[in-house]
């Protein structure tokens, strides 16, 4: 109903980022949560969380000794929306400034790490990991 409303149809389309501070971004933003929801359904083992709270600190490290344009979040939602194997590559290109090749061998393996980890929304918002663990019981 608000988008009939308030959609005008040579508008162009605003992101939420792109918005200025207001009332409308902010519900915007509350609505984004809200319908994002789906990935707090789900309830994890311990030892999925466990590891989950892992690497997201491995991975905020990697990210403040990169100063990259991109956050925790960002990698998430990458690997939730995952369609194909290059969705993992175009995790990996986020880190512009590897300078040695144990570094390239940390981040992959934290990325992967990250990969069998967080939830997959074509996975029913399980991860590889779990779904692994379903098979073998």
């Amino acid at each position: 109903m608000l988008i009939k409303y308030h959609f005008k149809e040579n508008q162009r389309i605003k992101y939420i980022e792109s918005m200025k501070p207001s009332v409308e971004k902010s519900l915007q933003i509350l609505w984004s949560r809200l319908t994002d929801i789906s990935r707090h359904c789900v309830e994890h083992p311990k030892w999925v969380l466990d590891k989950q709270k892992e690497i997201r600190k491995k991975l905020s490290e990697i990210i403040g000794q990169h100063a990259v344009n991109f956050d925790l979040r960002d990698i998430e939602d990458i690997i939730f929306d995952e369609n194909n194997y290059k969705d993992m590559t175009k995790l990996l290109n986020k880190f512009k400034d590897i300078k040695s090749t144990n570094e390239l061998n940390e981040i992959t393996q934290i990325t992967n790490d990250a990969w069998n980890y967080f939830p997959h929304r074509n996975l029913l918002d399980l991860s590889p990991a779990e779904k692994r663990a379903e098979g073998l019981n």
